[in-house]
């Protein structure tokens, strides 16, 4: 990857092969894994899968190796050249997922030696003026490591994110706002740990109304599936607020908390928003008890639900 190329040329196969002497396969049984599909330029054909040129039959293979490679040379005596690697190229789309790749693979206690120099490079200068771009590949790094590891560098890494959050979900910047939460969309573990559940209880504990609804919009936008108990309750009980259209927004996330967070309180609450005044309230709170499963499925649900169909 470093050198530009898709493709894997013979030669390359070669140098290749003097690498693997050490190991107990070499090319001819790689060749037949399936990750790799040969490709003949030839006029000619050959029959010599060695002599053909070969790709990654998915960039994620090429990735993921390329992600090895780079923690391989990081535990190294060559470590330096790793380190210049990330520093010239952690902002370089085309190696973003090497690095996710490799944030993951840290996990391995093969590579926990590598924990330190890599979080120490990604989080040192030079890092991109506006920080929008770092803090993308913060978010994908992170939630690769911290999903499979309980190292000290966790939580230094989530409070690092938690500050942007802080800024985006309590002010109405609009384009940086769009950046984050996509990147927080595509995550699987971020919004579940407790840092930053507990930031967005921080946010929301404020006197100014307008500040609050940014904030509810802003959690509104995401996929936390695993909500501590007080954040929970914090949505729970804007259900019954009704300023700043607060029920509908707190519908929304009580649907995106999924089938975990389908109490019998919940359930009375969105009953209850179901009778409200306004139809875009209705209108959530029937969509956020459709998210709720089963257990939300009770008889008077269900003739709530067919009563605000009537209505509509």
């Amino acid at each position: 990857m470093e050198c530009n190329k898709i493709m894997l040329t013979p030669a390359f196969l070669i140098e290749a092969k003097d690498d693997l002497k050490s190991f107990v396969i070499d090319i001819p049984q790689i060749l037949k894994m399936g990750i790799l599909k040969s490709y003949d330029d030839k006029a000619i054909g050959t029959q010599n899968q060695t002599e053909k040129q070969h790709y990654f039959v998915h960039l994620s293979f090429q990735e993921h190796f390329a992600a090895r490679n780079l923690l391989r040379i990081l535990k190294s005596t060559d470590r330096v050249k790793a380190i210049n690697f990330i520093n010239s190229n952690k902002y370089n789309q085309r190696f973003h997922f090497v690095f996710v790749f490799a944030a993951g693979l840290l996990a391995q206690s093969h590579y926990k030696s590598c924990i330190e120099p890599f979080w120490s490079t990604v989080q040192s200068e030079p890092i991109d003026l506006v920080g929008v771009k770092h803090i993308k590949l913060l978010i994908a790094c992170v939630d690769e490591f911290i999903g499979q590891t309980t190292a000290p560098q966790s939580t230094l890494l989530l409070q690092s994110i938690s500050k942007w959050l802080a800024f985006c979900a309590s002010h109405n910047a609009t384009p940086i706002n769009k950046h984050l939460i996509q990147s927080l969309q595509q995550t699987n573990g971020i919004l579940n740990t407790t840092i930053i559940q507990k930031t967005f209880l921080q946010l929301l504990d404020t006197e100014d109304p307008n500040e609050e609804r940014t904030v509810y919009l802003f959690i509104a936008e995401l996929p936390i599936t695993e909500p501590i108990p007080k954040l929970q309750s914090k949505i729970l009980a804007a259900l019954y607020d009704m300023g700043l259209n607060a029920p509908a927004t707190a519908s929304t996330i009580i649907g995106n908390f999924g089938e975990k967070a389908a109490t019998n309180g919940v359930i009375a609450a969105l009953l209850n928003a179901i009778r409200d005044e306004e139809s875009h309230v209705r209108l959530r709170a029937c969509e956020a008890l459709g998210k709720l499963g089963e257990k939300a499925a009770t008889n008077e649900v269900i003739a709530a639900l067919l009563s605000a169909m009537r209505d509509e």
